[in-house]
């Protein structure tokens, strides 16, 4: 009797060590995975940020105007518009 009781005993410390090692690593893999969540909050909080600055910045007209005309060459009608060129070091 004695020697089923203790067998029992072990093995029911075996599972529950078995089952507690399961946990460990389902706890070790969560903190991975919320440590890269934390990660990526904090990169898309930054890129929101830009965005709400490029937002402000084109919702004035002549901001606006001056991307427009910087970066696609943009002029009024019968405007017109030289392109300096810089000399290459020699």
């Amino acid at each position: 009797m004695k020697i089923a009781a203790v067998l029992l005993l072990v093995l029911i410390f075996g599972v529950a060590i078995y089952e507690l090692g399961g946990v460990i690593l389902d706890y070790g893999k969560a903190k991975n995975k919320f440590s890269d969540s934390s990660e990526l909050i904090g990169k898309l909080e930054k890129e929101n940020e830009e965005t709400d600055k490029e937002i402000k910045y084109f919702s004035n007209p002549d901001n606006l105007l001056k991307e427009l005309r910087s970066k696609f060459n943009y002029r009024f009608p019968g405007e017109k518009f030289i392109i300096v060129v810089p000399k290459e070091n020699q």
